[in-house]
């Protein structure tokens, strides 16, 4: 690749074929790059624009990846470069930020095209664009900045240094000092993602227990709709994500054995902060994207057999791939396939609920690691729903008892993955049985305040017959997502979906 000077210089046409090819392999290879198991046949570039930065350049690249079968898909990688000595010891140190060496006209040492999230002084310039509601145009391409929520605020300078957040993965976030978290979201698609609508919604709301949207970054060129490339959300003071309080309180908790009533405070405040994000979104409103509609029948029963269909699959994908499982996921097998039975119950009873089944807007992927610890409280985030799924899947209405169903799960993955870290002194079976009296307790804990805090608010049926067979139906349908992601992604641990589904179909069995 090459330039003569300027950034800008390295998207020029002439070298447009080098460029293309060095972003098509540093796509595919990061963690956020969506199909990996899909071959690529081709890398464009859709668009270039130069963002005005103080200190730094950067260009707004969007890449389209073109498969061997199956739709492109489009990408948003904001690009600097580096020289000198600090290009020398960041080509060592983060090798992961680095996408080829640009030949600069007049220079005997290349410069680098790096991801620019990675550089401090760009991350600078991108703030800079989001506080002033910067519009940059270039190329019949557009990029704009736009204030949500009562605006940007503008912190002091030396509030707002940024710190990449390590844990994210389908996106790329940075804190600002305790000014405000900027997510990048990766893969580029057109409309308004749901994070941004459920964020401008809950900010109008007053919901506190979600972060204030501040701004969003647009970005539009001829023949494409807008499409949202990032948002900035007011920064929530906190200790960690819940996941990781959790663990660390059954660690505790097993070597010291207290016998504090952690899970019970824990669970009935989560329940709590779900429960008043649920009567928000079950609120009459006059925007068709949030007002709540019943479950037909022909939609409660295309559901149902879905589920049954897919337990029915990953049944068989359980036995085909019976022999790389762990013993205990094996021996688990034939107790599932005896009791299979009650999912078509439960399938039934579902389709059969006519008046009991609304749905709402929903957080749609919500789990231990979706809650920040804020000192005595938690704050819920991330409403993107499940990366894996498309855009209007992820914006659709459904029963709240699916963000339920999804943290009574979190809860048992959690108790389970304590269990499995090593503690000093301990026996494995004292981890375990301290786990499993904590998930018990949690879970317990977790759907008693929930449907107590819930009661006036909700769209749930008021009956527990008719709100507990809501309830099991998507238990069952959170367990069988569980089982294709585990079998796909981390077979090792397969065991702990396997034993869910289990302990729920004999719950069902025993009315």
């Amino acid at each position: 690749m090459q330039s003569q000077g300027r950034l800008i210089d390295v998207f020029s046409a002439a070298g447009r074929h080098a460029l293309e090819t060095r972003l098509g392999v540093f796509v595919a290879a990061r963690r956020w790059f969506r199909s990996k198991t899909r071959a690529v046949a081709a890398t464009s570039l859709v668009c270039a624009v130069p963002l005005p930065g103080e200190v730094k350049e950067m260009v707004l690249a969007v890449v389209r990846v073109g498969f061997v079968e199956g739709a492109d898909e489009q990408y948003v990688l904001p690009l600097t470069w580096v020289h000198g000595d600090a290009a020398d010891h960041l080509t060592r140190a983060r090798p992961d930020l680095v996408v080829g060496a640009v030949t600069v006209d007049g220079e005997e040492r290349p410069r680098w095209l790096i991801d620019a999230l990675g550089d401090r002084h760009a991350l600078e310039g991108l703030y800079g664009l989001f506080a002033r509601s910067a519009v940059v145009t270039a190329g019949g391409a557009e990029v704009a900045f736009r204030a949500v929520g009562g605006g940007f605020e503008r912190f002091a300078d030396d509030a707002v240094e940024p710190r990449p957040i390590q844990t994210e993965q389908s996106n790329t976030s940075v804190a600002f000092g305790t000014s405000c978290v900027v997510k990048v979201l990766r893969k580029l698609e057109e409309g308004t993602p749901p994070d941004v609508e459920m964020g401008e919604m809950l900010t109008r709301a007053g919901f506190a227990h979600a972060p204030r949207l501040l701004a969003v970054a647009e970005v539009a060129w001829p023949g494409a709709a807008v499409a949202t490339i990032a948002m900035a959300s007011a920064f929530v003071p906190n200790v960690g994500d819940a996941w990781s309080f959790v663990l660390a309180t059954l660690a505790r908790r097993t070597v010291s054995a207290d016998g504090a009533d952690d899970a019970v405070r824990f669970a009935s405040t989560l329940a709590t902060r779900v429960a008043e994000l649920h009567g928000i979104l079950a609120a009459p409103s006059q925007d068709a994207r949030f007002s709540p509609e019943p479950i037909e029948r022909p939609e409660r029963e295309a559901i149902a057999q879905a589920l049954v269909r897919s337990l029915d699959d990953v049944l068989s994908r359980l036995d085909h791939h019976a022999r790389r499982l762990p013993p205990d996921a094996r021996e688990r097998l034939g107790a599932l396939r005896r009791r299979a039975p009650a999912v078509r119950d439960i399938a039934a009873r579902f389709v059969a609920a006519d008046g009991a089944c609304v749905k709402t807007r929903v957080h749609g992927d919500l789990h231990l690691g979706q809650v920040l610890v804020s000192g005595d409280d938690l704050v819920l985030i991330d409403f993107e729903g499940e990366p894996a799924r498309p855009l209007v899947e992820r914006k659709s209405k459904r029963s709240p008892l699916v963000d339920v169903a999804g943290m009574v799960r979190s809860l048992h993955y959690a108790s389970v993955a304590a269990a499995r870290q090593p503690a000093r002194d301990v026996p494995i079976d004292g981890l375990r049985r301290a786990a499993e009296a904590w998930h018990v307790a949690a879970r317990r804990a977790f759907l008693d305040e929930y449907f107590r805090a819930s009661a006036g608010r909700s769209v749930l049926p008021a009956a527990p017959g008719a709100r507990d067979t809501l309830l099991y139906f998507y238990l069952l349908e959170k367990c069988v997502y569980e089982l294709y992601y585990e079998l796909d992604n981390r077979p090792d641990w397969v065991p702990i979906p396997v034993l869910g589904l289990q302990r729920i179909l004999e719950e069902i069995d025993a009315g």
